[in-house]
């Protein structure tokens, strides 16, 4: 295709410029990557802290939920001495929640954990209400259990929907499990109270055992479902933790319940004791599970902020390097193109002395070759055949020729062409100088 409107190192440039391009658009995603994996950590990190501020306030609220619950059963006469202490301690854990949650930026978070932290709010505006009918006794022990349970419940979908946060796969599974191990926890704070009212009866009404089997299996589910998709250092906090006597003493308890209905000869009192420390361990490891997934959260941030700045260091030398490189050979070649076009202008010009030397090994360098090559034979054929002939007959010696079947082409028809003028001139000075003595012979 004809195109006069670009020189060689413009049109050099058009076929280097689709490979800069593809370099710096495959460079910018990588960038782009590993900046999103970066910021995507950084924010799973800061809301995965709410998680476990959501963690210490469910626990507290466990155990207001359990003295509550004990409180109203026994008309006043259980915990009258310890939940108001309780209830401070929620407090103090609500007020690290919503600490918590208002440094966070709401617009970036999924939308499940934004509808859990709506439910979770209405139904935490509703816990002094309930505090006041609990103090009055103006409330049943299942409508209190149900309240505390709805919000326990909907502030640990809160933790669950934190998988919505992240792409990464280990980290869906570490909140995942967190979470059901959290929720095998809220049953163990359900069994609590369900069995402090049991002992304290004295007694095991058939609905009152459906609901404790329902409790067990339920906790025994999330903890099974925990088992299965934990990593290995999240099975060893648990296992390492949550041991001792204080487990083997909630069994026995258990094992009492299950194998009759009444005259169990257990002070409630010792029951709540018991199944406290027992869901204090469950805290324990709850604490160092949280611990584990954000330092593995930490992790991959540190990994992707690593990753951000080799990339993007890569991509500048790269595009450096690639720069220079296509700048130094864009010159070189049109430079060379260009002594060549000096070259031929020179030879053009009718000055053929200047002998053309180059060192490169390519097409250009082949073609510079030929032009010398072209050179030294016009320089041969003027300069050693055509020129010194020519003197020869301006000095009136027209006997000599050019040797132009020692040469082809052109240069052979310049040679041939040179030797028919000068054996024309010698012919025609011949004729004349036979003329000549003819008049003078008369």
């Amino acid at each position: 295709m004809k195109n006069t409107s670009f020189g060689v190192k413009q049109k050099l440039m058009l076929m280097v410029l689709p490979v800069m391009l593809g370099l710096i658009a495959f460079s910018g995603y990588q960038i782009l990557s590993s900046y999103r994996t970066f910021h995507e950590m950084e924010s799973f990190q800061t809301v995965a802290e709410l998680g476990v501020d959501t963690s210490n306030l469910v626990h507290e609220l466990q155990g207001e939920r359990g003295m509550s619950a004990g409180f109203v059963d026994s008309h006043g006469q259980r915990f009258a001495d310890r939940i108001d202490a309780q209830r401070a301690d929620v407090d103090k854990a609500l007020v690290a929640y919503q600490s918590r949650l208002k440094s966070i930026e709401t617009g970036t978070l999924p939308p499940k954990l934004l509808e859990a932290i709506d439910q979770s709010s209405r139904l935490l505006a509703r816990l002094g209400t309930i505090r006041e009918r609990v103090s009055s006794q103006n409330i049943s022990v299942s409508s209190l259990e149900s309240f505390y349970s709805s919000v326990d419940m909907s502030l640990l979908r809160g933790i669950g929907a934190l998988a919505g946060m992240t792409h990464d796969a280990e980290l869906v599974t570490d909140v995942l499990a967190f979470t059901d191990f959290q929720l095998s926890k809220e049953n163990a704070g359900i069994e609590r109270g369900l069995l402090e009212t049991v002992f304290a009866a004295d007694a095991l009404k058939p609905a009152v055992f459906r609901k404790y089997m329902a409790v067990k299996v339920e906790q025994a589910t999330y903890m099974n479902v925990f088992n299965a998709i934990a990593n290995e250092k999240f099975h060893k906090i648990v296992s390492d933790t949550v041991t001792g006597d204080t487990l083997r003493q909630a069994a026995h308890f258990r094992a009492l319940v299950e194998s009759k209905s009444s005259h169990f000869g257990v002070d409630a009192e010792d029951w709540f004791k018991v199944q406290t420390a027992k869901i204090n361990l469950l805290k324990k490891a709850g604490n160092q599970l949280a611990k584990a997934f954000i330092h593995n959260a930490d992790t991959k941030k540190g990994k992707a902020f690593t990753a951000l700045i080799t990339v993007s260091v890569i991509t500048i030398l790269l595009l450096l390097f690639s720069g220079i490189l296509s700048y130094r050979l864009l010159n070189a070649i049109v430079g060379s193109l260009r002594d060549a076009v000096t070259a031929a202008n020179t030879i053009a010009e009718g000055d053929c002395s200047s002998e053309i030397t180059t060192s490169l090994k390519d097409e250009v360098g082949m073609l510079l070759g030929s032009l010398e090559t072209m050179r030294g034979r016009l320089s041969a054929v003027l300069n050693d055949e055509i020129v010194p002939v020519l003197n020869a007959a301006k000095a009136g010696d027209l006997g000599k020729r050019v040797q132009s079947e020692h040469y082809k082409g052109i240069y052979k028809q310049l040679g041939d062409v040179t030797n028919d003028l000068i054996a024309a001139s010698e012919q025609a000075i011949n004729d004349t100088v036979s003329g000549l003595k003819a008049l003078e012979d008369g």
